[in-house]
């Protein structure tokens, strides 16, 4: 005699993690209403991109500023093609 087959609603689901699926959705969601921000204003819209392009400039210069004087316990700050500026006893982080 055969056996009816399973209910679907009866098995068990695969296990997921849903903390990832709802993190991308209100990123989505956020986008959205930026978009839709940056469509409505287009010149603060630019401005918001050249500012975000300029933090992410600033925060890399700033990363290895902080991590030259930790490692070398000095500052060196180039100038150019002219020179650079060392605060400390020894030089060791490389300007630029």
């Amino acid at each position: 005699m055969s056996r009816p087959p399973i209910d679907p609603r009866d098995r068990p689901l695969p296990p997921r993690d849903p903390s990832g699926s709802i993190l991308v959705s209100w990123a989505m969601v956020a986008a959205v209403f930026l978009l839709v921000w940056a469509v409505s204003y287009p010149v603060l819209g630019a401005l918001a991109l050249v500012a975000l392009v300029g933090l992410v400039a600033v925060r890399r210069r700033v990363r290895w500023l902080a991590r030259c004087v930790a490692e070398c316990q000095q500052l060196t700050i180039p100038l150019g093609r002219h020179g650079h500026i060392t605060v400390g006893r020894a030089r060791c982080c490389p300007a630029g």
